[in-house]
């Protein structure tokens, strides 16, 4: 992933460490931290942390780290349950954090302060999706609402707005009109803008796929004359 100011990347090598290399080429990857089954998420506005999911624990769950990006400092604990909290991303302020978790029984998506934690609100009123568990939600680029993927494949918009110390978060509505679950999709990925939305689809094939049987290939191989 990209840095806020686009001279770095991180990235996760093998599950066991994240690294981080400027995109001039002029030093080596740098690893920032190793733990178990750790997974770069998204990075601080600020530029100074990473946050990052990995294994916890003897009970083999993932809980969010946030990792400093100098790696001068060890990664400390931002969402920790006894439940999985897959992934999350930073809001554009860096002030708050939506997370994708499955604490209640099912995946949901929920709202923490960052740094300090200090709440918790629940943002998804009837599940999200299962079918991609690390597929993140996404601000708007202004930070006035998130979209994430619903437990029935569809996208939802919910508005979001900070009032004395609580966020208020809106009612939940369907984006396309229920029909992006129809899609198949591989993924997606809201633009910084947040006027559009990539999308990968799965194609579906027309009719059989067709089998070619190609006789004396090697003769094709020799030079011709």
């Amino acid at each position: 992933m990209w840095s806020p100011d686009g001279e770095q990347v991180a990235f996760s090598v093998g599950g066991a460490e994240v690294r981080v290399k400027n995109v001039d080429g002029g030093s080596p990857p740098r690893p920032v931290t190793r733990e178990r089954g750790i997974v770069a998420r998204d990075w601080h506005p600020g530029g100074a942390h990473l946050l990052a999911s990995a294994v916890t624990g003897g009970e083999l769950k993932l809980d969010l780290l946030a990792v400093p990006v100098s790696g001068d400092e060890a990664p400390r604990p931002v969402m920790s349950t006894p439940a999985n909290e897959f992934g999350g991303r930073f809001s554009p302020d860096g002030q708050w954090l939506a997370v994708l978790s499955d604490q209640s029984g099912r995946p949901e998506i929920y709202v923490v302060r960052f740094p300090d934690p200090g709440g918790k609100w629940q943002l998804s009123p009837d599940g999200a999706s299962a079918r991609a568990p690390d597929r993140a939600p996404e601000w708007l680029h202004d930070g006035s609402g998130i979209i994430y993927e619903a437990a029935d494949g569809n996208l939802v918009q919910v508005s979001f707005a900070v009032e004395g110390a609580s966020p208020r978060i809106g009612a939940a509505s369907t984006l396309f009109g229920g029909r992006f679950g129809e899609l198949e999709l591989e993924g997606w990925d809201l633009a910084p803008d947040g006027e559009r939305i990539l999308a990968a689809v799965r194609l579906r094939q027309e009719g059989s796929p067709t089998l070619t049987l190609v006789s004396n290939w090697a003769a094709e191989l020799e030079p011709s004359r």
